[in-house]
């Protein structure tokens, strides 16, 4: 893997220069030998999440502490390669570069937290990278078992479903949720095939603290 590439793929996916300009001092000192299964582990949805626990094993110097820049790196790596299913399984590179776009929102909302620019997510992005979550529109799909979440008592824990997540730039008007859930119908029913390997999903969940009644109590109009 070419550092060259990360590179351009960052600047493709509109991180910041100074994201950038910390990515290219983590990489000066990374073992990347130690890195190339890790990167391609990152790849496959079996072997993603363990893959992300040893990577932040493997990277511990006190720069990688204060900023992760050197674990953004690796998931860029693995997104590169992620690229290569995509066009192979022939999912269009626009829906490759929407989910992505998860990389520049992440460390935008840290910044925006903490004052600081780091990256936080890794624990997050292997989905992104081992084509278990995607961006259809304002919505992410996320093929899991129904074991994983709260579930219906119609669904069984073996069961596959996809998991709706709510990102922080999601537009929730119903002409936005009507369009990505087409857009999830249209793209299951065409690529399922290649990417539900433990069947197919039986129901779509969603989870959330913006769907709680609650919020009528707490909340202005």
């Amino acid at each position: 893997m070419e550092e060259r590439q990360i590179m351009e793929l960052a600047k493709e996916l509109h991180l910041p220069a100074e994201v950038r300009g910390g990515m290219a001092a983590a990489m000066e000192s990374m073992p990347w030998e130690q890195l190339e299964e890790i990167i391609l582990h990152l790849t496959d949805p079996v072997l993603a999440e363990e893959a992300q626990i040893r990577l932040g094993a493997l990277l511990t110097t006190a720069y990688e502490r204060q900023t992760g820049m050197g674990q953004l790196a690796v998931m860029l790596a693995a997104a590169y390669h992620a690229r290569k299913r995509y066009e192979q399984i022939g999912i269009p590179d626009g829906i490759f570069l929407d989910t992505m776009g998860c990389f520049r929102r992440f460390l935008t909302e840290t910044k925006k937290n903490t004052g600081v620019w780091q990256f936080d997510r890794a624990f997050w992005t292997w989905r992104q990278t081992s084509l278990s979550l995607f961006r259809l529109g304002t919505l992410e799909f996320e093929y899991w078992s129904a074991g994983e979440a709260d579930r219906p008592e119609s669904l069984g824990k073996d069961d596959m479903v996809l998991g709706v997540h709510i990102p922080s730039d999601a537009q929730l008007t119903e002409e936005k949720l009507a369009d990505s859930y087409g857009k999830m119908e249209d793209f299951y029913r065409t690529y399922g095939d290649k990417l539900c390997m433990a069947g197919k999903p039986t129901a779509v969940l969603c989870g959330s603290w913006l769907l709680s009644p609650r919020l009528r109590e707490l909340l202005p109009e």
